[in-house]
């Protein structure tokens, strides 16, 4: 019996968020972004180099707009019921997918968990698996242990065309990212957004301590300056409490000390637990330091931040910038700090903003739903299309200054992306991290506790993937 494959990446809420995006605008800090205004039945006008890219053969041209029918995996359920209203540029998006690419796009719900690939597992053994799956750091290396994508070797045997199309260009550090051994899953560029720190500038100020913009500017800013800045910046006064900083995902405290929970083998084709690593441990008690000493809030971050009660909040591009957007207070940006045991220079990233898919049924499609997202994202800049004031739709970095933009860029190919996490034993990690965070029980005896299980998972999978004959 043959095996089908599928070959996945990040496609969903975040990944429209920062591809269907609006024209850029230029701010200061502290200032609140604006969006062109314009109507949301506009047209798109393009010419065919600003639709393929230039230099594309006309066989190439050909093939892409003859793509057909794909189903894609959405996180937005309106989208699986074909409701658009809250979203017109997806709307508009699908029209232009057909009118050039010759793209009938269907959606199907998945839920942004953990789940989505054993959902996707389900369909693909019931002959039902979609030509789109969305991949997050949840859901990888599973798909490409199993063996059931695509990796670009494969796709290029197939005959499908356009994979050296301008929009698909990769760099080496994309193409290890999205690697099992010597075989590369993704099909497109950049793999992930560096996470950054928004500073309230006025906070730090307020209350005399040294902020991390100036241990950054001294070239000093590690993980020890931001729990000191922390610890300095943590008071009760009154009624009113003020946290250091926060951070959501703790595994960034990991990567931004070159450790992992579970990381690849030296050939990376098998899962290994490396929980007791001394880099994981001094990653871990960076968390513990934080959360148990209460300079981290364990609870509504993001309104804390808004209302001027936190110093630093981390978090991705994207992300960050929408919570930047109505801030009335003087701020600033900074990367995530360096561990102590950082010698790579990897800085914490998240696996977005980036379409790479795959397809059992129709692999062309789905590389031209990739071509297509990725060209419309520049096409959209030049549009009418894009509703006033409609931060859904323009790009997350627009907040952002030239400088601050820049420095997010220098980390672009700098990223650690921690692509093992998650592969199956969720439930176990949060609670590793909730044991750790909430001081129930000591690094030791958390790990104690948990390693177990993530033991038993990275068997499973390597197991699994064993079994999986091509």
């Amino acid at each position: 019996m043959n095996i089908k494959r599928l070959f996945s990446l990040a496609l969903a809420v975040a990944l429209i968020a920062a591809l269907a995006v609006g024209c850029t605008t230029e701010t200061g800090n502290g200032g609140n972004t604006g969006s062109k205004t314009g109507s949301a039945t506009g047209e798109v006008s393009a010419s065919v180099e600003e639709i393929y890219g230039e230099g594309l053969s006309q066989d190439t041209v050909d093939a892409l707009q003859k793509s057909g029918e794909i189903l894609a995996y959405t996180t937005t359920i309106d989208f699986a019921n074909n409701k658009f209203d809250k979203d017109p540029v997806m709307q508009k998006f699908n029209e232009w997918a057909k009118k050039y690419y010759g793209l009938t796009v269907k959606y199907r719900y998945r839920a942004w968990s953990a789940s989505q690939m054993e959902k996707f597992l389900i369909d693909y053994a019931n002959n039902d698996a979609p030509d789109i799956l969305t991949l997050n750091y949840f859901n990888w290396p599973k798909a490409g242990l199993r063996q059931v994508v695509y990796n670009t070797d494969e796709l290029a045997e197939k005959g499908v065309v356009g994979l050296d199309h301008p929009a698909l260009s990769s760099t080496k550090e994309a193409n290890e990212r999205w690697s099992v051994g010597d075989k590369c899953y993704a099909v497109s560029g950049s793999g992930g957004q560096a996470v950054i720190g928004a500073v309230n500038l006025d906070l730090f100020e307020q209350y005399k301590v040294k902020s991390p913009v100036d241990y950054y500017k001294e070239g000093t800013w590690d993980m020890d300056a931001y729990i000191k800045c922390c610890k300095e910046l943590t008071r009760t006064l009154a009624d009113v409490k003020i946290w250091g900083g926060y951070a959501w995902n703790y595994n960034w405290y990991l990567v931004a000390n070159d450790a992992r929970l579970i990381s690849w083998d030296s050939t990376r084709t098998k899962l290994v637990v490396t929980m007791n690593d001394p880099k994981t441990i001094r990653g871990a008690e960076s968390v513990q330091a934080l959360y148990t000493g209460g300079y981290s809030p364990l609870s509504e971050p993001d309104p804390k931040f808004k209302k001027g009660q936190m110093g630093v909040y981390f978090a991705t591009t994207q992300n960050l910038a929408s919570l930047l957007k109505d801030c009335t207070f003087k701020w600033d940006v900074v990367p995530f700090p360096y561990g102590a045991d950082n010698t790579s220079g990897e800085v914490p990233g998240e696996p977005q903003a980036t379409a790479v898919v795959t397809s059992t049924k129709n692999p062309q499609g789905a590389v031209s739903y990739i071509i297509a997202r990725r060209v419309w994202k520049d096409v959209l800049r030049n549009s009418d299309i894009v509703p006033a004031n409609d931060f859904y739709n323009t790009p997350g970095y627009t907040v952002f200054n030239e400088k601050q933009v820049a420095m997010y860029e220098a980390f672009d190919n700098m990223l650690g992306v921690d692509l093992t996490l998650g592969t199956g034993t969720l439930n176990s990690y949060y609670q590793f991290w909730n044991d750790l965070r909430d001081g129930s029980k000591t690094l030791k005896e958390c790990i104690d506790t948990y390693e177990s299980y993530y033991q038993e998972q990275a068997t499973f999978e390597n197991e699994e993937a064993a079994k999986v004959k091509r």
